[in-house]
């Protein structure tokens, strides 16, 4: 039987919370690993990891989650937990009920486990979040968290090709060292420019933009650790210079990099 969980009621320990126009704003950690019984939230919201990971189970489905990963559910979607040995961090934010009246069709779990716009605002939204927040500006933020992060198209991806998850999945495995458009089109077994028609009327962007999003999601996680500089990030990500990645991240995360870094480390300490 599931538990359901009122606004601002979390498992794990709550370490800061806030209020944005009936908005609930929390970061939470849960510092040993342990299973989360089933449950629900009575809120539509996005939950963005700031450290660790954890596994995720529900409607037959187990979802692997890594550092700037994030998840959207709809009010009452019964899910549970593990958390594991390297425990986890969350930002979270739950919506005020009048926005699901902005879908117009059922809302389902969404999952962006690959560096999407989704992940790029709720980070933005996350450092208001920790250094103040002028309240038009966060509305203005949560509010396109959550038509991002809850209307992306599941129908379209039911009926896409089956050679397209094979093109997603080398591009995940050599997004460093790419393969070239010609080398991805003969691996699926159609050319190259069916392949570039096709990525992009079902998955939104560019194979260039797919790519830029996971060189960025990868200079976010080494950014992690604090040590390495923004030059040699750029260089292990595959970008061409420093230059380059600056200019590339922005795009794709509204960020600089020198901002990122700022704030992953002040989550880091927070």
């Amino acid at each position: 039987m599931s538990t359901t969980l009122r606004a601002g009621q979390w498992f794990g320990q709550t370490q800061v919370r806030q209020q944005v126009c009936g908005n609930t704003l929390t970061q939470l950690a849960h510092t040993q690993p342990h299973k989360v019984p089933p449950h629900t939230h009575e809120r539509a919201y996005v939950s963005l990891v700031l450290d660790g990971a954890y596994r995720e189970r529900f409607a037959g489905r187990t979802i692997e989650y890594q550092p700037f990963t994030l998840a959207f559910h709809p009010p009452y979607f019964s899910h549970h937990d593990e958390i594991g040995a390297q425990r986890a961090r969350f930002f979270a934010v739950e919506f005020d009920p009048t926005y699901m009246a902005m879908l117009s069709a059922e809302a389902r779990p969404e999952i962006e486990l690959q560096g999407g716009k989704a992940a790029w605002i709720a980070v933005e939204l996350y450092g208001k979040f920790l250094h103040g927040m002028e309240p038009l500006g966060a509305e203005a933020l949560i509010t396109e968290l959550f038509v991002e992060a809850s209307r992306r198209k599941s129908q379209l991806e039911r009926s896409a090709p089956h050679w397209l998850a094979r093109v997603e999945e080398r591009l995940r495995a050599e997004y460093v060292d790419p393969p070239t458009l010609i080398e991805l089109a003969a691996d699926a077994g159609v050319h190259p420019v069916h392949l570039s028609r096709t990525f992009r009327a079902f998955r939104r962007e560019s194979i260039a933009h797919a790519l830029w999003r996971l060189k960025a999601q990868h200079a976010v996680r080494k950014m992690r650790s604090g040590a390495a500089t923004l030059a040699d990030i750029a260089l292990e990500a595959g970008f061409a210079d420093q230059s380059h990645f600056t200019r590339i991240f922005k795009r794709i995360t509204g960020l600089t990099p020198e901002a990122c870094r700022r704030v992953i480390g002040a989550a880091r300490h927070s």
